[in-house]
């Protein structure tokens, strides 16, 4: 690289530079460096625009004054008045040179006297209104209305009237003085959004014009911006006004608001907030119902892996060596030890104490819970003692015996296995016992008093007794069957969802032929015995023998002899059971087999359900109905009963589970989803009692959300304070809540009424798509490719676990606690978080299961929203259990499928628990600096200290003081919390701080509980990637800032909300700068250089966190890292990243304050937006096929036009292929090609090759990527072809459409397409610059613009505009079209093509080489009169054609009869003496 020495300095410059080049390289280099020295600052700029913003608000003043005098005296007095405040106003200039400076001006400029206007606008109105109310005024009617009403309704419908009219007054007074203050202020340096979009309010910006003229331009241009600022105002006041009073109102009330603008805003806001309709408490209700069901659930699977470890431990040998016998010793052993878990022995129930809430005071160890002794006593029915062999003891020995002889066990295996099988067992005893004690009885007991009160409605008895007989019936089923019971599970009544499964096998559960026959066996033999004994058989066999009796009688009844008539009798008898014998054995030969096979079938085509349903169900209908009505038989239905199936042939039938771990698992998820909405449900129907206002109730305590009936809700909704402006449609929006286990024992809940969307939250309604053709077409066109796509780029890609890791990091930070001042404790802290998510000690356990009840654990948005979508579509890997040929390959998937899970779900876990324990250990402190113990923990100086911090007013009965799961001492067992019973002493204080430090981390950190429901539905459209994450870095971000400021308000609390603002400072915005600046300075690059970098990073890039490493100034490469990967708050820093860089681009090119900050601000909702509203990863590969025509979105190639159909379909296939492939096998081919196992290096199929040092840092988030200007310059070259291939077909398109068209519209639409032409060239002018400014070679810019036309490349290389001129063949079409029109109306009419071209070559001259950056596309000019209509008669033809003179630099316009375009005539006066338009003539010509 050649040295070139300039003013004593040696510069490095790229080869092939003239002297005189390479001098004017160096100078701008300088000027730029200089002018990044110069710029005054950030802060600088600030107060500079303060200042300047102060100044300018009285010039305002004075120039609309000055205004006025111009225009009544023909004076220059506005002029005078602009040019003495420049010369007294010395911050103007400083204030221009920063973004920070100019909008400060500005919103000074017009916020001092906007204020100023809303407060004298206001108070002028509030003196006018109080002194009509006054008398001043007198209007009597509305007080006289008030006084004389009666009802509540009455007064409110008028003094809400009132009450609304004087607000609305007062506002729109207030927005009136705000509008005159703003237009007072206003100077020409503003603009409006007209002069932006277009439109009335566009400001006349000619120069030039002196005295009245000009002053009525200033004076016109004040009005329109006044008007723009009013109207933009009210709708904004109106927004703000709507927002604010819905955020105040309760979700019920604004969500059934009577305004609609309420309404709909409320929806909104339900929607988008994770309370919904509920509200925070009831939120919080339900999801501690949730933390008690994944507590336990957790628990089962520690039961079931520490089971499962240890099964595997004693038979991994045995069933290796015994080969071809693998499968049968594996099904005895399960067999074994499922009866061993089914019959553990004799539970020592009365052992245990309990108190008066059903809560375990004492405890039976569980190796003292069992009596299993060898033999039992009985006692017969004459009361004799006896004994017989206890089947416990003995299947316990037989599955001892099983592991010490066949699987070849040792004394101490049986002994750890037998221990972890006793603990899971006696988990399940501990929850049935708490399930009938503290849930059950109080039910039971509540029902019995119910139907003990007088006046019970029949439908209320109904439900009372219906409450006690299933409570009592599960109550009986837990307590009696301790020891024995477990949940069985049936694999006909589980439709799998699989999709993955079923490409590869028939995923949904047949019986076997062998068990089809012993099930039809079985019924045809019920069926028959059920026949033999039926009345209705007896009954028949009694009239046929009868019948033939009477055939046989010869003499009357009265003369019969008494003995011969009994002995007849006695034959009677006798024959009516020979016929009995005879029908029933036709029957059991002829009729009951088909009626079996019959019923058999029927059970596995409705997958069971033809068992409960009693709608008709198959070819012969419910089998119930078959039974009954059909056969008119009564078989015992036990043993059909869900619940209750005793027989082994009816189990085998339904294909009952018998994988004890699965059932232990199963079993515990069963007793925990029942314990959790129990408890769930009693807390929000005791959360929502208060005493009742509703006339006749008296001063009963009624609930105000969950009701009787119908009536009771239409009551509570007419008088409750809450509800007074709800518009309600009672037949649709109240409903019965039927919660998902009513029918096996309802909650409180079951059978009352409440409000529509209340419900569905409460019984989890999830609203799955409905299946039907076209659903099911998008499922597995869109959603099921998105689904797999995403799990592939995420949990499947190791890689990205290694990111998810360092990323996660951060939210910690942004909380202040990673301690940098104390790195022992955040050592320890971290060490101890490490083992809470990988340790399998008691302690480690126990730790998990505290954080799973917290609910800071397993809630990692991404995960979440995969796991939502990948249930709901069937693609979820992890949870297949492949049966058939696919079961080896496809197991074994499932299961690195579900570790891939469990170990992105733990790398979230470990920074959540690390933020945890560093929250528990701070509130530890700060409470005991406030003095906070377990007796005064009520005191009210603490508990308003608590309500500071929580953002809400505590009481006693608040759930920050509640424990929803129990953990026993030893992390053994779980036992539900506090049912309504406060906690005392340290216990107390100990749940205190574990949730006021859990509810931290959950508010804090991006959590999937914490989603709104809009947000979760977009997951099934195909928009957006993971759009839970950027949707909880929104509000997390704002929560921990929130956070930080409310322990400011709280002694003892300063240090740490001063430490967590500094850390939402570091993270957010200190540490990203900090490494860009270090990044510019290891590249040498300006800010300049970082602006010119953004145009030709890709799109998702160009506002990110773009950290330059080093710039090859021969080529202009630039070698960055893209920190957004890694960074997680990017979807925060990100819109003001926009800001500053739309701002500095607007800068740049010179535009209007208004102009760039509206660019800014469309820019930056963009951005904000896009998580949201981009393409997912599949369906964005799927538009590059389909829509952008094998090209990417950020312009790779993925096949070419030129190629055959067959590489067409194979490349745009592979791409699509891509998108399921985890991220990591990219990464790993880059790191091969890049030469990692010592290889040479390896192009990739694009040419490029890799460094192995940039590819290893992608590991990490970290990926160094070369950028070359000369490459990414075709694409930004495509891109300026279409946009102007855009603006001229959106100009032929709409003036070609057809019909009438009037010269003015040909005009306007010219002038749209113009203007998105003028900044199309200044885009690309500033492409080509920026590429100058990075380093690249002219030469190679102007050989790559080779696909621009000559003049454009020309005009663009000089920063020039080059207008667009319709040529020949739009001439001609017009022509076409003009004369088709003739036809079709049948009478001659006047082309309106050549009026408007003489328009358009006006403007077109006007904008000849316009500077694009320096000035702007000039649209002014007045219509000419008649150009509006779309129709113009011609005048009558002359007799000679007189050319039409011309003038140098002008073009003389009118028409002398009709004249035809395509003459040479036409076309010379119409182009006069413009030599370029001389020059296309010529080329036209030749």
């Amino acid at each position: 690289m050649p040295i070139y020495r300039y003013e004593g300095q040696k510069y490095n410059l790229p080869e092939g530079l003239s002297n005189n080049e390479a001098k004017q390289k160096i100078i701008d280099h300088l000027e730029s460096k200089e002018k990044e020295d110069k710029s005054p600052g950030f802060f600088k700029g600030f107060f500079a625009g303060i200042a300047s913003g102060v100044l300018k608000v009285p010039e305002g003043f004075v120039s609309i004054g000055a205004e006025l005098v111009d225009l009544g005296l023909d004076t220059d007095t506005a002029t005078s008045v602009e040019e003495f405040f420049d010369k007294i106003n010395p911050f103007e200039e400083v204030a221009e040179k920063t973004v920070a400076g100019k909008i400060t001006e500005g919103l000074i400029q017009l916020g001092i006297p906007g204020v100023a206007g809303y407060k004298i606008g206001t108070g002028l109105a509030r003196k006018a209104i109080d002194a009509k109310k006054a008398g001043k005024y007198a209007d009597k009617q509305i007080a006289k209305k008030v006084r004389t009403s009666r009802t509540r309704d009455d007064i409110d419908q008028v003094t809400g009237k009132a009450d609304l009219g004087r607000k609305f007054k007062i506002g729109g007074a207030g927005l009136l003085g705000s509008t005159i203050g703003e237009g007072i202020a206003y100077t020409d340096d503003f603009g409006t959004i007209g002069d932006v979009l277009g439109g009335p309010t566009a400001t006349d910006q000619r120069e030039g014009a002196e005295g009245r003229e000009e002053a009525f331009r200033r004076f016109t241009n004040r009005f329109k911006f006044a008007v723009e600022s009013g109207a933009i105002g009210a709708g904004l006041g109106t927004i703000i006004t709507g927002t604010s009073k819905a955020l105040k109102a309760s979700p019920l009330a604004r969500q059934f608001d009577k305004s609609p603008l309420q309404s709909v805003l409320g929806k909104a806001l339900n929607k988008l907030t994770p309370n919904s309709v509920l509200g925070k408490r009831a939120f919080n209700i339900l999801k501690d119902g949730d933390q008690i069901a994944t507590t336990y659930a957790l628990k089962a699977q520690f039961f079931v892996d520490n089971l499962a470890k240890n099964a595997e431990n004693i038979s991994k040998q045995a069933l290796k060596n015994a080969g071809s016998q693998k499968e049968q010793v594996f099904n005895q052993f399960q067999k074994l030890l499922n009866d061993r878990l089914t019959d553990f022995g004799d539970f020592k129930k009365p052992n245990f104490v309990f108190d008066d809430n059903g809560a375990v005071l004492k405890h039976v160890p569980p190796e003292a819970a069992y009596s299993t002794p060898k033999v039992k006593t009985k006692v017969n029915a004459r009361g004799k003692e006896f004994e017989i062999n206890n089947p416990a003891y003995q299947k316990r020995e037989k599955l001892h015996d099983f592991m010490r002889n066949t699987l070849k066990a040792s004394d101490d295996d049986i002994k750890q296995f037998e221990d972890s099988l006793l603990n899971a067992r006696y988990q399940i005893d501990l929850n049935s016992l708490t399930l009938d004690k503290q849930l059950l009885q109080p039910l039971i007991k509540e029902a019995r008093a119910a139907l003990k009160v007088t006046g019970l409605s029949k439908a209320e008895e109904k439900i009372a007794r219906e409450v006690l007989e299933n409570a009592e019936q599960l109550s009986e089923t837990f307590t009696s069957q301790l020891g024995k019971y477990v949940n069985r599970e049936y694999k006909i009544f589980k439709k799998d969802k699989n999709i993955i499964k079923s490409l590869f096998t028939d995923n949904q559960f047949k019986p076997t032929q062998e068990i089809m026959r012993k099930a039809e066996r079985l019924f045809s033999k019920s069926i028959a015995m059920a026949y033999r004994n039926s009345d209705r058989t007896r009954a028949k066999a009694t009239e046929i023998v009868e019948a033939r009796a009477a055939q046989r009688q010869k003499n009357p009844m009265a003369e019969r002899n008494p003995l011969i008539e009994r002995e007849r009798k006695i034959g009677k008898q006798k024959a009516i059971e020979e016929q009995i014998k005879r029908m029933s054995d036709d029957f059991e030969l002829n009729t009951a087999p088909q009626k079996a096979v019959d019923a058999v079938r029927l059970i596995v085509k409705t997958r069971g359900k033809t068992l409960f349903e009693e709608s008709a169900a198959g070819p012969i209908g419910n089998f119930r109905k078959f039974l009954k009505d059909d056969l008119k038989l009564d078989v015992d239905e036990d043993i059909f009963k869900k619940r209750t199936v005793k027989s082994k042939v009816v189990r085998e039938l339904l294909g009952e589970v018998e994988d004890p771990f699965f059932n232990i698992a199963n079993t515990n998820a069963k007793q925990a989803e029942i314990m959790s909405q129990l408890s769930t449900h009693n807390k929000l129907y005791q959360d929502s009692l208060k005493p009742s206002p509703i006339p006749g109730a008296g001063r009963g305590i009624k609930s105000t959300l969950f009701f009787d009936s119908t009536a009771d809700a239409e009551a509570a909704i007419k008088n409750l304070p809450e509800y007074k402006d709800v518009n309600l449609d009672l037949s649709e929006d109240i409903v019965r809540i039927e919660t998902t286990n009513g029918t096996l024992v309802p909650s409180i809940l079951d059978g009352k009424y409440t409000f529509k969307p209340v419900a569905e939250a409460i019984t989890n309604t999830d609203k799955m798509i409905a299946d039907n053709t076209l659903n099911n077409l998008y499922k597995w066109m869109v959603l099921v490719p998105k689904s797999i796509s995403q799990q592939a780029k995420t949990i499947y890609s190791p890689f990205t676990h290694v990111r998810n890791v360092i990323s996660a990091a951060l939210f910690t930070t942004m909380n202040g606690n990673i301690l940098f001042q104390n790195p022992a404790k955040t050592a320890r802290l971290f060490k101890r978080s490490l083992k809470d998510i990988t340790g399998n000690d008691v302690e480690s356990q126990t730790r998990r299961l505290r954080n799973q009840r917290l609910g800071i654990n397993g809630t990692n948005p991404i995960a979440g929203d995969i796991d939502a979508l990948a249930k709901e579509v069937g693609t979820d890997f992890y949870t297949g259990n492949f049966n058939g040929a696919m079961n080896t390959l496809l197991g074994r998937t499932s299961k690195l499928a579900e570790k891939a899970r469990r170990a992105y779900l733990a790398e979230d876990n470990l920074w959540k628990n690390f933020n945890f324990e560093a929250e528990l250990e701070s509130l530890k402190e700060n409470f005991k600096v406030l003095g906070i113990n377990s007796k005064n923990i009520f005191d009210p100086k603490n508990m308003q200290a608590y309500s500071k911090l929580l953002g809400r007013k505590v009481t006693r009965n608040d759930p920050i003081f509640d424990r929803v799961v129990d953990i026993s001492p030893d992390g053994r067992f779980l036992t539900l919390g506090n049912q309504g019973v406060r906690l005392e002493g340290d216990k107390l204080l100990e749940t205190f701080y574990e949730n006021m430090a859990a509810q931290i981390t959950k508010h804090n950190i991006p959590n999937y509980e914490y989603v709104g429901e809009f947000i979760k539905t977009l997951r099934r459209l195909p928009l957006g990637t993971f759009v839970a994450f950027p949707a909880e870095i929104i509000r997390t971000g704002f929560n921990t800032i929130q956070r930080g400021l409310r322990e400011l308000q709280v002694e003892g609390f300063k240090q740490t909300g001063l430490r967590r603002l500094t850390g939402v400072a570091t993270t957010a915005a200190v540490v990203p700068a900090g490494l860009v600046e270090f990044g510019k300075a290891l590249a040498g690059m300006t800010n300049d250089d970082m602006r010119a970098l953004r145009t030709f990073v890709p799109s998702w890039s160009t506002n990110g966190l773009l950290m330059p490493l080093e710039r090859d100034e021969e080529t202009g490469k630039v070698k960055y890292v893209d920190l957004s990967y890694i960074f997680p708050y990017d979807t925060l820093v990100r819109p003001v990243n926009t800001i500053l860089n739309e701002a500095a681009k607007g800068q740049q090119t010179g535009e209007s304050l208004n102009k760039y900050l509206l660019d800014a601000g469309a820019t930056s909702f963009y951005e904000l937006s896009k998580p949201f509203i981009s393409e997912s990863i599949f369906f964005e590969a799927f538009a590059d096929i389909v829509a952008r025509n094998g090209r990417s979105r950020d312009g790779r190639q993925v096949f070419r036009p030129g190629d055959s159909t067959g590489e067409k379909v194979y490349k745009g296939g592979m791409h699509v292929l891509e998108t399921f492939m985890p991220g990591s096998v990219n990464q790993v081919k880059r790191l091969f090609q890049a030469g990692a196992l010592g290889n040479e290096k390896i192009p990739d199929k694009y040419g490029q090759t890799y460094n192995l040092l940039d590819e290893a840092g992608g590991i990490f988030g970290f990926r160094a990527i070369e950028l070359d200007p000369i490459d990414a310059m075709p694409f930004i070259i495509t891109d300026f072809n279409k946009k102007n291939d855009s603006a001229r077909a959106s100009f032929v398109g709409d003036v070609l459409k057809g019909g009438l068209v009037s010269p003015a519209e040909i005009v306007d639409q010219y002038l749209k397409a113009e203007r998105v032409r003028f900044q199309n060239f200044k885009q690309m002018h500033n492409a080509y610059e920026d590429a100058l400014k990075l380093g690249a070679k002219r030469s190679d810019l102007i050989k790559e613009m080779k696909r621009i036309t000559r003049r454009e490349r020309a005009a663009i290389i000089r920063g020039n505009y080059l207008p667009y001129l319709p040529g020949d063949g739009i001439r001609r079409a017009f022509n076409k079209n003009f004369r088709d029109l003739e036809e079709e109306l049948g009478r001659e009419i006047q082309n309106p093509f050549p009026l408007a071209l003489r328009e358009i070559l006006k403007i077109r001259r006007n904008n000849m080489n316009v500077d694009v950056n320096e000035g702007d596309f000039d649209s002014t000019f007045v219509i000419p009169e008649g150009f509006r209509q779309t129709e113009i008669t011609p005048p009558a033809p002359p007799t000679t054609t007189q050319p039409i003179s011309s003038t140098a630099g002008s073009v003389v316009s009118g028409f002398q009869g009709t004249q035809n375009l395509d003459s040479a005539l036409a076309i010379d006066t119409l182009i006069g003496d413009d030599p370029l338009l001389q020059e296309i003539s010529k080329q036209r010509n030749t």
